[in-house]
């Protein structure tokens, strides 16, 4: 693996506080990458957020996303740009669209009760990118995925339906993800 001049130099320092064999040099710049790619992503949608001024407001539908996202699996984009492009599109498009339409807290509950059925019959589901590991897994997965379920209504019972539509709406993208990935014949 060849590293760039600043991952030399973030590894010439944990270097020299510890030794670090290859494997944990690799180890480590890995997870430089990972979280410097994933803070790039999040600069490009709150700093579109912000500049329509939905940054309040889409910070509640990614709330919604990850509780339901980090359990559930459902399907990635092939690669890291295709990922901005399509997340620095939908997460404003969702945002703006839950605030635009005038929703009812019926609409919310609905949305939230369909999408808590679908997820408990086929979620969590394996993409390209993120795996379950056999039946143990699965299970672990699914308490998680029901205890997340359960802190999402309870957070619809705590926020009245102007802000809990938000919640639902990010739910609900993730809960199309696991959909395309099932589709897609991944278990």
């Amino acid at each position: 693996m060849e590293f760039t001049a600043k991952e030399e130099i973030l590894v010439d320092y944990f270097d020299h506080k510890r030794p670090l064999t290859q494997l944990d040099k690799i180890k480590l710049v890995y997870g430089f990458r990972v979280v410097t790619s994933e803070l790039k992503k999040l600069l490009v949608i709150y700093g579109i957020a912000i500049a329509i001024g939905l940054f309040w407001k889409m910070l509640l539908v990614q709330i919604g996303f990850l509780l339901v996202r980090q359990v559930a699996y459902g399907a990635h984009c092939s690669s890291y740009k295709t990922c901005l492009v399509v997340s620095s599109i939908s997460f404003p498009f969702i945002t703006w669209l839950a605030g635009a339409l005038p929703i009812t807290s019926l609409v919310v509950w609905g949305g939230f009760l369909l999408g808590a059925v679908i997820l408990f019959f086929i979620g969590p589901v394996s993409s390209k990118k993120t795996k379950v590991r056999g039946e143990a897994h699965r299970t672990f997965l699914f308490k998680k995925l029901y205890r997340r379920v359960i802190v999402l209504g309870v957070l619809l019972v705590i926020f009245p339906t102007l802000i809990s539509v938000f919640f639902v709406a990010g739910a609900f993208k993730a809960v199309v993800l696991v959909v395309i990935a099932k589709l897609g014949g991944y278990h």
